[in-house]
């Protein structure tokens, strides 16, 4: 039964050093606010994680988000 153990464990680790040798060789962060539409869903999640719905929170007085539906991307 260990050594069962022992392989899923190796596999879980492969698994996440590839996910972070390609997280690094791609580097997302870099990228953020190249276009403009990554902004404004960064915006308008962190409205939604707020709670305060689906709006715009660096406006002022936080409007309504009506420049792309709720589900549209």
């Amino acid at each position: 039964m260990r050594a069962r153990n022992i392989g899923v464990y190796l596999a879980m680790g492969v698994v996440l050093a590839s996910f972070l040798a390609v997280l690094y060789a791609t580097r997302p962060a870099v990228r953020f606010g190249q276009f403009y539409d990554d902004t404004l869903y960064m915006s308008i999640g962190k409205g939604l994680a707020k709670g305060g719905g689906f709006v715009m929170p660096s406006l002022p007085g936080t409007p309504s988000q009506t420049k792309y539906p709720i589900l549209y991307p």
